[in-house]
């Protein structure tokens, strides 16, 4: 009889376990209530620059590194606990998700974005849960940010032609008013692979490539190059022969 009684205690010390699990761990991996994003899932999630269905959410990226966003963290937990059922409260791990960083031109840690059907508003006021929560607010109930907050268009997401943009410009106005050109480099591609195609249509721009403080020397004439050795040749005589 005893030995039921403590089975039964144990089952029921699980079931509670259980029950404040469900209770407690939000969905979609997120701690409390605050929603982990990243570049896998932060458009899908968010649908920030269409501004469709999932409603709007307030955003913080941070670093792990950064003190501000250490000392913050527990106000940023507790107003996703505020506005649970209102606004979606989310954060991004910026050293980790770089694109989106990069997206939404992330300067400065903690930076805290407002997402509202397409348009973003920074938040810039105290980090305390009451001040966040107001302004979060504000715009869903005004569709609008405060009188001193701009917002502005949800930047789109990169495409993936975007560090090749020139080069695909340029293949394309190469079909079109060179096309034996284009034809040979065709062929090059069948022939050697897709990288010869893109060795024919790059455009070699060596001075991009050169830091500042080298370009000046590597990109000098003849003339300039005899001019600064002139110059260095008479620094190098004394001024008593210059005068004679």
């Amino acid at each position: 009889m005893q030995a039921k009684s403590v089975l039964g205690g144990a089952a029921r010390a699980v079931i509670l376990a259980l029950a404040l699990c469900v209770l407690f761990v939000a969905p979609n991996g997120a701690e409390g209530r605050v929603i982990e994003l990243g570049e896998e899932n932060f458009e899908h999630l968010t649908q920030a620059a269409t501004g469709a269905t999932t409603g709007d959410w307030f955003v913080k990226f941070y670093a792990p590194w950064c003190g501000h966003c250490k000392r913050m963290a527990s106000a940023w937990q507790i107003l996703g606990e505020e506005l649970l059922g209102e606004i979606n409260v989310a954060e991004v791990n910026a050293e980790n998700n770089k694109a989106l960083a990069r997206r939404f031109e992330i300067k400065g840690f903690p930076t805290l974005l407002y997402f509202h059907q397409g348009t973003m508003y920074k938040f810039r006021g105290r980090r305390d849960v009451e001040t966040m929560a107001e302004f979060a607010r504000y715009i869903a109930e005004h569709r609008t940010g405060p009188e001193d907050v701009e917002g502005v268009p949800v930047p789109a997401e990169a495409s993936f032609l975007a560090p090749n943009a020139a080069v695909y410009e340029h293949m394309i106005t190469t079909l079109r008013d060179e096309p034996l050109k284009a034809a040979l480099a065709a062929l090059a591609g069948v022939l050697v692979g897709a990288g010869a195609v893109y060795a024919v249509f790059r455009q070699r721009d060596t001075n991009s490539e050169v830091p500042a403080a080298k370009r000046g020397r590597r990109g000098a004439t003849k003339m300039d190059n005899k001019n600064e050795a002139t110059a260095e040749k008479e620094a190098a005589v004394p001024e008593a022969k210059k005068t004679k």
